[in-house]
């Protein structure tokens, strides 16, 4: 009877034990942040072939169409540093990724070295989510939340948008900049008015400016 009542115990045990850790591996997925990560596209949609094209028009001081040009944006390819995933892009630095609050960043370290492969630490370049009229300081750069919800048509469609303003500070004054971003979709429009340069004799002569996003391809 002891054996019996010893071995019932034993199984029983053994039974909440493994319960115990499904459990807590459960708890380590959803709180880890590339799980969390591989869930949801994020504010910029990260994976290889990616590609954006914009239209870049800038305007004079009365409002006319100085210079249009166009950008082409793309996600080259990705790797993994240090167990995370990485993608190789051609804007917003060498390397980025989605965590849970918001798109990081790493740059080369030595970037005039084409040989270097040195990566410097990561950091947050545009944070996201955030609440509505939150502001968030990186790197003396501050994004705002002024809408969670805006609809936006630019030659590509009409998206709906987060739309952060930032502020940028400069020597005398601060440049300002409101940008439109479609989760999943990534950057729709970028516009800005004053471009702010205290010199007697500014090196840009264009007052206002804004990116549209032309045609796109997202997986």
């Amino acid at each position: 009877m002891k054996i019996i009542l010893f071995r019932t115990m034993k199984y029983f045990f053994t039974v909440v034990s493994l319960i115990f850790a499904i459990f807590l591996l459960s708890c380590n997925n959803d709180s880890n942040p590339l799980i969390y990560v591989e869930k949801q596209k994020g504010i910029i949609p990260l994976h290889v072939g990616n590609a954006w094209e914009y239209t870049i028009t800038l305007y004079d001081s009365i409002g006319n169409v100085e210079n249009i040009s166009t950008e082409y944006r793309q996600i080259i390819s990705d790797t993994l540093i240090e167990g995370e995933r990485w993608y190789k892009a051609n804007f917003i630095g060498y390397y980025i990724a989605n965590r849970s609050d918001g798109v990081w960043q790493r740059n080369r370290r030595f970037p005039y070295i084409s040989e270097s492969r040195e990566l410097d630490d990561p950091y947050l370049r545009i944070p996201f989510p955030i609440e509505l009229n939150e502001s968030i300081t990186i790197n003396s750069e501050t994004y705002t939340l002024l809408d969670k919800n805006i609809e936006v048509t630019v030659p590509a469609g009409t998206f709906s948008c987060y739309l952060y303003r930032l502020n940028i500070p400069v020597f005398g004054g601060v440049n300002e900049y409101f940008l439109y971003y479609s989760p999943g979709i990534g950057l729709v429009k970028e516009r800005w008015d004053i471009d702010y340069d205290p010199s007697p004799y500014p090196i840009i002569s264009y007052y206002a400016g804004e990116w549209t996003l032309s045609k796109f391809q997202v997986h």
